[in-house]
């Protein structure tokens, strides 16, 4: 039996009719389709932060006055404020298709829990190493940016792992929809 074809607007329409679904399975179209929106989305949100920043300091020629710097603030608050919105409404959404992705594909849908995580937690790490070696680049006149040469390796093994899960979470999502694979 063929499966039915999913399309640019449908994969709209099934992200948000699927919202907190965690038990069926996304095909590699619906995925990717869902993600083509997402990029759209955010090169727009990107266009109107960078627009709305620019747009005021053309007005005055390129200085910065107070006035300059209110308007800077009240142009980019809003899509700001309209990213955060976006992306917590739709973190739980984008969870759930990634792990009906897997499931489709045949793969452990736990294996997302791994997959996002892992890279969560080692971040949550590293920024905290971070913040307790910035006084003592910053005392040694180095700068805060010295604090990630203090520990390179440590720094080098996080984002190398976060790495090689991001390429697994890519890999997977695009295997070919499957009933009889099975990983993990």
């Amino acid at each position: 039996m063929a499966e039915k074809r999913v399309g640019f607007l449908q994969a709209f329409k099934l992200f948000f009719t699927h919202y907190v679904d965690f038990e069926g399975k996304s095909t590699r179209a619906a995925y990717w389709w869902w993600q083509l929106w997402e990029f759209l989305f955010g090169i727009i949100l990107g266009a109107v932060l960078v627009f709305s920043l620019v747009l005021p300091l053309t007005m005055n020629d390129g200085e910065i006055t107070g006035a300059t710097a209110s308007r800077v603030f009240a142009g980019i608050i809003i899509p700001l404020l309209i990213a955060v919105l976006w992306g917590l409404g739709t973190l739980v959404p984008r969870i759930a298709i990634l792990v009906r992705r897997f499931r489709d594909a045949g793969v452990n849908p736990l294996l997302v829990l791994v997959t996002l995580g892992v890279p969560y937690l080692i971040g949550q790490f590293l920024s905290m190493q971070m913040l307790i070696n910035v006084p003592a680049a910053l005392e040694s006149g180095n700068g805060a940016s010295a604090a990630i040469t203090q520990h390179p390796l440590l720094f080098g093994i996080g984002y190398g792992l976060v790495i090689l899960l991001e390429i697994l979470n890519f890999v997977v999502t695009l295997l070919p929809s499957s009933k009889k694979r099975r990983f993990m």
